[in-house]
């Protein structure tokens, strides 16, 4: 079916897309309400339009009134990684325009769809203004980049890698360091296995890889890691 790209405003009850909206329903005020739905503009995309690439300024904060939106980024061998879908009520292109950075993300619509946009010039003043709203987006923001490393990083990494990543993840979260750069560690073939999505026997071979090269170390029957080894291994990432 052939969309009509440019839509009567008039046609789109922009006030629902605010109600859909959880963080704008709840922490905007009336009038902050009225501000945005009065300077809210909207469109059309087809099935496969891009709204926005990866690098492009972000001019603009978008709403989904209908449709699915897809954003991804390029990863490290230039693989589109897909980091997450947007829904009708989910407002998508804000984290660029908030930390006043190109957008950081592309967004691309999998099925027709109907966005509202509003100019960040408008929008950011009523964010900086509202303390709640301004936390929680970006909180979301911080989600969403931890989100996405994860997903880059876990589909473009060997079993290696997977493991190693998983071991810092362990390591950040216990925080049992002994010194500049070694770490005593409850080892969990499980927990590893589980974060790393492989299998635990070959989460075992390649620990019994690190003991080998002596970036695990067994002393009194407690367990060594080297972070500074683990942290060269997958460094191309880090320094993505």
């Amino acid at each position: 079916m052939l969309l009509n790209k440019h839509i009567n405003n008039d046609s789109v009850n922009k006030a629902s897309l605010i109600a859909r909206n959880s963080a704008l329903n709840q922490f905007c005020s009336e009038e902050q309400k009225k501000i945005i739905v009065d300077n809210l503009s909207c469109r059309n995309y087809h099935k496969g339009e891009v709204i926005f690439y990866e690098g492009q300024p972000s001019y603009l904060v978008y709403f989904i009134g209908t449709g699915i939106i897809k954003l991804w980024k390029e990863g490290l061998h230039k693989v589109e990684q897909t980091i997450r879908f947007s829904r009708e009520g989910d407002m998508i292109g804000f984290w660029g325009s908030l930390e006043n950075k190109d957008y950081t993300l592309s967004a691309t619509a999998i099925t027709d769809s109907q966005l509202c946009y509003i100019k960040k010039d408008i929008f950011l003043p009523i964010v900086r203004t509202n303390s709640s709203l301004n936390v929680i987006l970006h909180d979301y923001i911080k989600e969403l980049k931890k989100t996405e490393d994860d997903l880059r990083n876990m589909a473009e990494m060997n079993v290696r890698e997977k493991v190693t990543h998983s071991l810092l993840e362990l390591m950040e979260l216990f925080n049992n360091k002994m010194d500049d750069h070694a770490y005593k560690v409850v080892l969990s073939r499980k927990e590893i296995s589980a974060l790393s999505a492989i299998s635990e026997d070959r989460v075992s071979k390649q620990l019994s890889d690190f003991k080998k090269e002596g970036i695990i170390v067994m002393e009194d029957h407690q367990t060594f890691i080297d972070q500074r080894a683990l942290q060269e291994i997958i460094r191309p990432y880090l320094l993505v």
